[in-house]
């Protein structure tokens, strides 16, 4: 219940921030610190990987070396080895520190990359926490990267390029997956019309016909990884639910870019937009059981907190319909989710009340 209770209390103080028409910075900086906190005050046995982490922190605080040989020692993350030493130096020894930092850099990022995109705050927060709170609490190393790339996202639309390079650097170097951001902000960078979106679309599929050349080329170059290219591990199953959301977006941006006159900043965002869904659809229809494709599908997905908001501005018969399915779709997702004990998050607990 726990989960549902926080779902009900961020749906009624959102909507009275919006009947009430409070500054949005006032909204992002509650629902942070609440959200966040969820993410933050969980107890290291919340989450499958969170006392793998836990630990590896524990060892950071007695690690007593040079800055170059911990960098050797963590060659697999060094951005996140190096910068949990040092909120190690900062915070003192108690290994919760890992759990609170970690918490709440993921919820205070991913919210400065949605207040720059400008989109409506309440859809994306409930979306975020419908989507990926929970998950957050879980693969926390990767949530880390992604909150960082989703930001060098926003940076890179509002032209702050070499700001969005070095974040997307930092990601990478805290998991190697986040390499993946060269290709979004490549799409970021392009100038779209619906031809060049109808040309990639289709270069897309002749990409997907030679999927085992480039899984041979990931396996020899992404070390430590080769494992999950290889099929050793995989996730279980097709997120038919979350393919729905996706394909429905593609489907309902395209429509909005055909049936409404764009000013060119709009019509660039929404077709670069479709892009990225496209992308996600394709990884997530077709490799939605090889964990090395959904690990880096999960860069694609978190636009859909910023696109949501944004066809949803724009008034039509289909609008309703289009919000009832979305969000219909995310809470039974949700749902899933917390009753399945997915991600060992159930049941919560937290370091507060622990002696």
């Amino acid at each position: 219940m726990f989960y549902f209770v926080n779902l009900l209390v961020l749906i009624v103080y959102s909507w009275l921030f919006k009947y009430f028409k409070i500054k949005r910075k006032k909204y992002l900086i509650l629902t942070a610190i609440h959200i966040g906190g969820i993410i933050a005050f969980r107890s290291c046995n919340t989450g499958t990987d969170t006392y793998q982490y836990y630990n590896v922190y524990r060892m950071l605080i007695e690690y007593k070396g040079d800055l170059s040989t911990l960098i050797r020692i963590y060659v697999k993350f060094p951005g996140w080895a190096v910068f949990f030493k040092g909120v190690s130096l900062l915070f003192g020894n108690d290994p919760n520190f890992y759990m609170l930092v970690s918490g709440y850099l993921v919820v205070a990022v991913t919210w400065i990359a949605i207040g720059l995109f400008e989109v409506d705050e309440t859809q994306s927060v409930i979306l975020y926490y419908l989507i990926f709170a929970l998950q957050a609490m879980n693969i926390t190393r990767q949530n880390m990267a992604l909150c960082l790339l989703f930001l060098s996202a926003a940076l890179f639309i509002k032209k702050k390029r070499i700001f969005s390079f070095l974040l997307m650097g930092f990601a990478v170097s805290i998991h190697i997956s986040a390499v993946i951001g060269v290709a979004i902000l490549l799409v970021l960078a392009l100038n779209w019309t619906r031809k060049r979106v109808f040309y990639a679309i289709s270069a897309s599929v002749i990409i997907l016909l030679s999927v085992n050349v480039l899984f041979d080329l990931f396996a020899s170059t992404l070390s430590g990884y080769s494992t999950y290219i290889l099929g050793a591990f995989k996730a279980s199953g097709r997120n038919v639910v979350m393919q729905i959301i996706y394909i429905l977006t593609f489907l309902y941006a395209i429509w909005i870019q055909k049936k409404y006159c764009l000013d060119k900043d709009m019509e660039q965002l929404l077709l670069k937009g479709c892009i990225l869904i496209w992308g996600e659809i394709l990884l997530g229809t077709f490799f939605s059981i090889e964990i090395f494709i959904v690990r880096e599908n999960l860069y694609l997905q978190i636009f859909i907190i910023l696109f949501v908001p944004i066809v949803t501005m724009f008034f039509n018969r289909y609008r309703k319909i289009y919000r009832f399915i979305v969000y219909g779709m995310a809470f039974f997702y949700f749902s899933y989710r917390v009753l399945s004990n997915y991600g060992g998050i159930m049941p919560y607990q937290t370091y507060l009340f622990q002696k």
